[in-house]
């Protein structure tokens, strides 16, 4: 899954979780490495936007997906 960061940098990875308030997604080309993708303010927000990844990831032959600014 192609991801866009919130600082706008571009990960290409896979396992995506969320833990508290944060996403991280492991990169493909890092298999032992967690990437930060996005920082919410409550955990409500962050279960939406991971929830939104997870569909995306599901059922697109070439997911991508823009993590949103809050």
């Amino acid at each position: 899954m192609k991801i866009i960061k919130q600082d706008g940098s571009v990960v290409t990875g896979y396992s995506i979780e969320m833990q508290g308030c944060t996403i991280y997604c492991t990169p493909d080309n890092k298999p032992n490495e967690r990437v930060e993708c996005g920082k919410y303010g409550d955990v409500l927000r962050t279960t939406e936007v991971f929830s939104k990844m997870t569909i995306a990831g599901w059922n697109f032959k070439n997911p991508e997906y823009v993590m949103p600014q809050n």
